[in-house]
């Protein structure tokens, strides 16, 4: 089973989500414009959801021990990419992030879980956003190449330390962050 840390990092993405959101419309005037307000507050409807099937998979895995394989089915890559995206915006916007976003192919659909796919690429994309300090670029590749999909996303960020980027792939790692955050002061 995953590491109490872990599962509350994982948690703690939605609610940062839903928080920015709010935030967005109590301080910085999206509140005044109905579409933009429209469409946070369904980007926070979105990451209630989010947070409330992630909550469901974990007391499933781990009481029931079933396991979200047997919800594979055909997903389009392209889509959930879009929607990740979408509960993305605040933050990209309140950070000023310069995004550019390409798409190269026909035909962007896999065989998976929309949840854990889903899962996948907003962790991916969050860590873009937080671990970026001075430059907030973002660019973000979906290519259909032969017979196969890539996803390809560059950043301007820190980076992860050389020792840990074998690791990477392994289930519920994260890299240590004693020297990653910004130095902070009390006044």
């Amino acid at each position: 089973f995953p590491s109490h840390d872990n599962i509350t990092h994982e948690l703690k993405t939605p609610v940062a989500t839903v928080s920015i959101v709010l935030e967005s419309l109590e301080n910085f005037g999206a509140r005044n414009d109905a579409k933009v307000r429209k469409e946070y507050l369904q980007i926070a409807k979105n990451g209630l959801k989010r947070l409330t099937r992630m909550a469901d998979n974990i007391l499933r895995s781990s009481v029931l021990g079933l396991s979200t394989i047997q919800n594979f089915k055909e997903i389009d890559l392209s889509e959930i990419l879009a929607e990740q995206l979408q509960s993305l915006r605040p933050l990209l916007e309140s950070k000023h992030f310069e995004l550019l976003l390409e798409e190269k192919g026909n035909h962007f659909k896999i065989m998976g879980n929309k949840e854990q796919v889903g899962l996948v690429i907003f962790n991916l994309l969050d860590n873009a956003i937080k671990y970026s300090r001075e430059r907030f670029y973002l660019k973000i590749k979906l290519l259909e190449e032969d017979n196969q999909l890539i996803l390809k996303v560059e950043d301007k960020g820190i980076g992860i330390p050389e020792e840990f980027q074998k690791d990477v792939f392994e289930k519920f790692i994260r890299v240590p962050q004693e020297n990653l955050h910004k130095e902070k002061t009390i006044s």
